[in-house]
């Protein structure tokens, strides 16, 4: 199988274009991603990548997956934990045949057994890491949720965030021992309650949205060394900016200015109308986006 464009950790990336045409979705997916060590870390545990199959599919079968993996773990491990649960995913995921529901939730959970036996080695004791997807198909997103990395729609001037995070502070709010307010602030607002590689078994949150593709659309994936600096409220403001202004860096550049404590990584996919196709095929056949087969 060879798969469309592979987006690592590299700091800065041009907004690219995933075709949507014929899918019943009229337009493109424009692509922005921006990641950044932050002003603490030594290395970056943060993966974010869009992968689509170029297998011969008819339009209507296209899949287009955006995931976000925020590792953690003594030395490199979160970095292998975050290499490993992107990769295994998508590659299980598009190896698959059957209802993409079952696809997601087998692909979570075969890579959640391996990076748990990875962990079983010494030096790799207490690896982990969150892991985020959405898969756009025709007019649904389907979503797929490990951690407190977060994913976002933005439909007519409205955020809404589509996960709930996986944490000890989002319990105590969700059983009413807490309000919104005092978990901002919350001394354990870190602490996961799931997380791939953590325990041999999980249970991913995976859930599906018909209709959710409309054109003006944005979609946002980030790890929580974005969300911990820029409130819902600030994330909008940055999401009316064109998408061709590097709105992505923006956020990014942001969130390090005002402390930058981890790792920030933001992936941003918004449905243009269908006029934007030539700037999406100049793209596509860029050397930056050539095609990769991790």
């Amino acid at each position: 199988m060879a798969w469309g464009p592979w987006f690592g950790k590299r700091k800065r990336n041009p907004p690219a274009w995933v075709t949507l045409e014929n899918t019943g979705c009229a337009g493109v997916l424009g692509i922005d991603i921006a990641t950044d060590v932050g002003n603490v870390r030594s290395n970056n545990e943060d993966r974010a990548v869009v992968v689509y199959p170029k297998d011969g599919r008819t339009p209507e079968e296209i899949e287009i997956m955006l995931m976000l993996a925020d590792g953690m773990g003594g030395h490199n491990s979160g970095e292998i934990a975050s290499k490993i649960a992107v990769e295994r995913v998508a590659q299980l995921f598009f190896g698959s045949t059957g209802r993409i529901l079952d696809r997601l939730r087998d692909a979570f959970r075969s890579a959640n057994a391996e990076i748990y036996q990875t962990g079983q080695a010494e030096e790799h004791k207490g690896m982990g890491t969150t892991c985020t997807a959405l898969v756009a198909v025709a007019d649904t997103l389907y979503v797929a949720h490990v951690g407190d990395s977060r994913a976002y729609r933005l439909h007519q001037g409205e955020l809404t965030q589509l996960t709930v995070d996986q944490t000890y502070v989002q319990y105590l709010v969700q059983t009413g021992k807490i309000n919104h307010d005092e978990a901002l602030k919350h001394p354990k607002r870190n602490i996961l309650t799931q997380a791939l590689g953590a325990s041999a078994t999980i249970t991913p949150e995976i859930c599906c949205k018909k209709g959710c593709l409309m054109p003006g659309d944005i979609f946002l994936l980030c790890s929580d060394g974005l969300y911990e600096y820029l409130s819902d409220e600030e994330i909008l403001t940055y999401l009316d900016e064109d998408m061709g202004s590097g709105m992505a860096q923006n956020m990014v550049d942001e969130a390090k200015r005002r402390g930058g404590h981890d790792n920030i990584t933001v992936l941003l996919a918004r449905v243009q109308p269908r006029e934007q196709e030539s700037n999406a095929k100049a793209t596509r056949e860029s050397p930056q986006n050539s095609t990769s087969n991790p």
